[in-house]
């Protein structure tokens, strides 16, 4: 899986608060 740093690091922040995230959405 070849993704840009960029979005690997938006996915990593949104996995990361999966509680802030998930309360978020």
């Amino acid at each position: 899986m070849k993704k840009h740093p960029a979005e690997l690091a938006n996915l990593l922040a949104t996995y990361e608060p999966k509680g802030t995230a998930m309360d978020n959405v």
